[in-house]
């Protein structure tokens, strides 16, 4: 799949689909949210693309970048760190991501927060499943490894 006006290329599994409006507006209620929300319906597994096209950063950034999110989410829930930030090595790149656990109404989410950067701006994805779901854990980690930048396209002028 093509994201980002063809920017960036992920293999994401059909079972993921954009998720319904309804969906949306009851678990991110927020004003401002991700570009791209897409789940499987039928684990409840979830990811989500926002291009921060104002926010630049190089491939020597993306370690700080991520110790920087790691840090906040722990201020925001104290122990709730599954993974310290690591880094992941991508088709062409990497990224850097960590992981954290939150309560949900039917149990125990994994989420996992990364950078990656796009033609020299910020990608930040988020993704989760169900805590004891091993199986989508290594899903989301190899749609995490298939991300690959693709050149931006000049655009002609007419």
């Amino acid at each position: 799949m093509f994201l980002f006006d063809e920017q960036l290329y992920v293999d994401i599994p059909e079972s993921y689909q954009e998720m319904r409006q309804e969906r949306i507006d009851a678990l991110y209620p927020y004003e401002v949210r991700q570009e791209i929300i897409l789940e499987n319906a039928q684990t409840g597994s979830f990811c989500t693309f926002s291009l921060f096209e104002d926010q630049g950063i190089m491939e020597s950034q993306v370690e700080y970048a991520i110790h920087s999110v790691s840090k906040i989410v722990t201020r925001l829930y104290p122990s709730c760190i599954v993974d310290k930030e690591q880094l992941m090595n991508c088709s062409e790149s990497f990224c850097g991501w960590c992981s954290f656990q939150t309560q949900a109404a039917d149990g125990q989410l994994y989420n996992v927060m990364y950078i990656f950067p796009v033609n020299g701006h910020m990608m930040f994805g988020t993704m989760g499943c169900r805590m004891e779901d091993e199986r989508e854990k290594e899903l989301l980690m190899s749609i995490m490894k298939s991300l690959k930048t693709q050149k931006k396209k000049r655009r002609l002028q007419e």
